[in-house]
């Protein structure tokens, strides 16, 4: 299973070095390299969490697995993110700028901003 998982990993990170340098050849562009980082490192952590919970708590059902596994990570990585450094403020306003107009999703972009506006303010990478 971890030979499959680290090929899988392997061969997506060679696919995303091939694109980035080609759309910096060719649109000039470049990405902030911390900010990558971070959140990788965020993403790492959360699929940590996720591991551990799943060592922990184990079920018969993979349905049920699945829902807890698929709600444990985007826990994680909504606290972990905006710690680490992962998510600045800025991000936050431009993504409220972005779903200020539909109406379902900005019952649940509210608390999310809320949130993030607070945890924004615990960085450990600066």
């Amino acid at each position: 299973m971890f030979g499959l998982i680290a090929s899988s990993a392997i061969s997506d990170l060679v696919l995303l070095a091939y694109a980035y340098r080609q759309a910096r050849i060719k649109y000039g562009i470049s990405t902030d390299a911390k900010g990558s980082l971070a959140i990788f490192l965020a993403s790492v952590l959360s699929a940590s969490a996720v591991l551990l919970f799943r060592m922990e708590f184990s079920f018969n059902s993979n349905l049920v697995n699945l829902l807890l596994n698929g709600t444990v990570f985007p826990v994680c990585f909504l606290i972990i993110s905006p710690i680490m450094g992962a998510i600045e403020r800025e991000d936050i306003s431009d993504l409220r700028l972005m779903f200020q107009e539909t109406h379902l999703a900005s019952h649940v972009e509210k608390v999310l901003y809320l949130y993030e506006h607070l945890t924004t303010s615990l960085k450990i990478l600066k």
